[in-house]
């Protein structure tokens, strides 16, 4: 069984979303990029897009306005300006 990453969304209001996933994409000022448990640890900063995560068969989508993404080999932090889950929008 492949290993999980924790993947948590913040922006100055609140704690958006905190959950475990198999993979988590977004969208990169130099381009989309996919994170997997045990991925290189890095700092990217990121542009206004679509981002999604999939646990299972399950994928969900949220909305971020520019921000940064951390990500260690365990954990992605997404620090964005804004953003939303897609089914609330």
């Amino acid at each position: 069984m492949a290993e999980k990453i924790l993947l948590e969304v913040v922006t100055p209001d609140r704690k958006l979303l905190a959950a475990e996933a198999d993979v988590v994409v977004c969208p990169g000022v130099e381009g989309q990029f996919g994170i997997l448990h045990g991925h290189i640890p890095f700092l990217s900063a990121l542009e206004i897009g679509e981002m999604y995560y999939r646990d299972g068969a399950k994928t969900e989508y949220l909305s971020v306005s520019g921000g940064f993404a951390e990500v260690t080999g365990e954990k992605v932090t997404i620090v964005a300006e804004s953003a939303e889950m897609g089914r609330e929008i």
